[in-house]
């Protein structure tokens, strides 16, 4: 019998989406911890009914999603979970997340179980059935495998936020260990304010994320091109994202100049921190 923890990340949450994310799991796990990284609302948190049996983390400030997912693997390592689900503050999940994950709790070199997460906003539909082996996942509803991870992988805390999951993907990958998604779990979460353009009978999506958000992928995607500079894949394929995503500010989202401003200090800043000189302060 595997032992399972259910970890949510939490800053500034919508309440009411909050306690359905704990209602969704809260019966599927051997317990949940909330991880808290300085929320205004956090006497608003502790009044929910559902939480006096919930431990909850008050980290204070915000340290940042990388931070605060690293405390969920050390406390699962610490009280013997077997599995770790973490969670968004916005997550819902299927009733039969966790049974349906289970039947691959017992395959070899699996260090990541994920679902298939498709954007609340999107018209997209899975079709697939079954499982197959991916390249990297993204964290909410993933359920990470504890003592094949734990020593040899961690979220990189540089990052912050922003493609935290995609080098926890890849460093579990570089561990020998596989990320396996299950098509029969679909999660619906929200991506920015996404929107959708045909152009040419093809879909484009648009996240309209903040200028600040637009700061840490681009600073991130140039971290992650330099980390992983001896895997040419991988440099190629952020280096390509990191221009679509200035093409599609300058081509579809509002407030342009700003959010350009903003791309090009993620840059600049992203050298930087590979380098190992830390980012040049400025006034977000």
């Amino acid at each position: 019998m595997y032992k399972t923890l259910g970890g949510i990340v939490v800053f500034n949450p919508d309440i009411a989406r909050l306690i359905e994310n704990i209602s969704s799991i809260r019966y599927q796990v051997d317990e949940i911890i909330l991880i808290d990284n300085g929320s205004q609302n956090i006497l608003e948190i502790e009044k929910i009914d559902m939480v006096k049996n919930i431990k909850i983390i008050k980290n204070g400030s915000n340290k940042g999603i990388a931070f605060a997912l690293n405390q969920i693997i050390e406390y699962s390592k610490d009280n013997s979970f077997d599995w770790a689900i973490t969670l968004d503050q916005d997550s819902v999940c299927p009733p039969n997340l966790v049974l349906d994950y289970s039947k691959y709790f017992d395959f070899e070199d699996i260090g990541i179980i994920c679902p298939y997460n498709i954007d609340i906003k999107s018209k997209q539909e899975s079709y697939k059935k079954g499982f197959d082996f991916v390249d990297w996942c993204i964290t909410s509803a993933s359920c990470i495998n504890v003592s094949r991870c734990f020593n040899k992988v961690s979220f990189d805390e540089k990052m912050f936020i922003d493609l935290v999951d995609v080098d926890y993907s890849y460093q579990v990958r570089k561990n020998n260990l596989k990320i396996l998604r299950d098509y029969d779990i679909v999660i619906s979460h929200q991506l920015g304010d996404l929107k959708e353009f045909n152009i040419f009978h093809r879909i484009i999506e648009v996240t309209n994320h903040s200028p600040i958000r637009k700061y840490y992928y681009s600073r991130n995607c140039i971290y992650l091109c330099n980390k992983y500079k001896d895997d040419k894949t991988i440099v190629k394929l952020w280096r390509y994202k990191l221009k679509i995503l200035i093409l599609k500010t300058i081509i579809f989202e509002g407030k342009k100049l700003c959010k350009l401003k903003y791309i090009y200090r993620g840059i600049k800043n992203g050298r930087r921190l590979s380098k190992g000189i830390g980012e040049k302060a400025y006034d977000y």
